[in-house]
């Protein structure tokens, strides 16, 4: 009974061990969080998005998990990468936004330099530069003015984007549903909506 008790202990605790060593961040409907990581990087999660990462290996392999959108702040240091279903994102030290969806990657660069790799492409972007990678080999390049995410200060912007995913991001944003029957999804938008009134967001 002893060995059985002693193997017993022994299970639970590498159980725990491979439980502790993962952490996990997630946001709802229309909240954000901002997260420290363990070398004191910041990360601010968007609505509907999560991080994830190894605590314990940190130091040794600073890797992000991401799903959904979200802006960083990452402290110099070893190579830093951003993980997505599309592709991934590599910095040493700098500012810049992650948004991933089904089929596209989108980054935006706010300071330093990252180099984005997604599928057989991969793009450099320094400060004030966008790149939006889509799965069928698609990328596209344009330049943005503003010095941090609109969404941080409460609004979601869009840049010659399909109408499709505008209203993916409102009904993440309002936990709502939009019926979208006699709406043209494939039709370009550029523009934005407030996070703080769905009657304005809808009619804009």
């Amino acid at each position: 009974w002893k060995y059985i008790a002693a193997a017993s202990v022994a299970l639970i605790v590498g159980v725990l061990f491979f439980i502790d060593s993962s952490v996990k961040y997630t946001t709802g409907f229309g909240e954000q969080m901002a997260v420290f990581l363990p070398d004191s990087s910041e990360v601010y999660l968007n609505s509907k998005a999560s991080i994830s990462f190894d605590d314990k290996n940190w130091d040794e392999n600073r890797e992000v998990i991401l799903k959904g959108e979200a802006f960083f702040k990452v402290k110099k240091g070893k190579k830093f990468k951003v993980i997505t279903d599309l592709g991934s994102v590599s910095v040493l030290g700098t500012q810049f936004d992650v948004q991933t969806s089904t089929d596209y990657v989108e980054v935006k660069c706010f300071e330093g330099k990252v180099s984005v790799v997604s599928g057989k492409e991969k793009n450099i972007l320094t400060k004030g530069k966008a790149s939006r990678s889509f799965k069928s080999g698609v990328t596209e390049n344009w330049v943005i003015s503003n010095q941090e995410p609109l969404w941080k200060n409460g609004e979601s912007s869009f840049q010659s984007i399909a109408l499709r995913y505008v209203v993916y991001s409102i009904e993440n944003q309002y936990g709502i549903k939009i019926n979208t029957d006699k709406i043209n999804l494939e039709q370009k938008f550029t523009g934005g909506y407030t996070h703080s009134d769905l009657k304005v967001t809808l009619k804009t």
